[in-house]
């Protein structure tokens, strides 16, 4: 119904309003003890004030490598395949090569990780 549409909305914009938002009476001082404040996805902080910005970085950080996986890899040379396509999508910190293949230390990418997982020498 548009009458319970409407109530979504505005629940909403109350959830997405910033925490920053405080009421003329209230002391900024006060909201200063607050911070920082993590929560699942979202920081408070007080940029002006460099309050909260090691935390931010930290959640920047966490977010950009969700989808990766750091590895050491032996690949046979008989799948120089492989190698071409790591060094290409992958983060390779260390390539060596060996008798028996070219190990690499990399950031793999998760949906990546199945496929290249038979060749895993051990979690970097």
């Amino acid at each position: 119904s548009s009458k319970g549409a409407s109530r979504r909305r505005s629940s909403v914009a109350v959830a997405s309003r910033p925490s920053g938002h405080v009421s003329s009476s209230a002391a900024p001082e006060r909201m200063e003890e607050c911070l920082p404040a993590v929560t699942e996805g979202a920081i408070y902080l007080s940029a002006k004030k460099r309050i909260g910005m090691e935390e931010l970085v930290g959640l920047i950080e966490k977010k950009l490598s969700g989808g990766y996986r750091e590895c050491t890899l032996l690949i046979p040379f008989t799948d120089g395949r492989a190698v071409s396509y790591l060094n290409e999508n992958a983060v390779v910190y260390e390539t060596e090569y060996l008798e028996s293949g070219v190990r690499m230390r990399i950031k793999l990418r998760k949906e990546d990780y199945g496929y290249y997982e038979k060749y895993l020498e051990g979690d970097a």
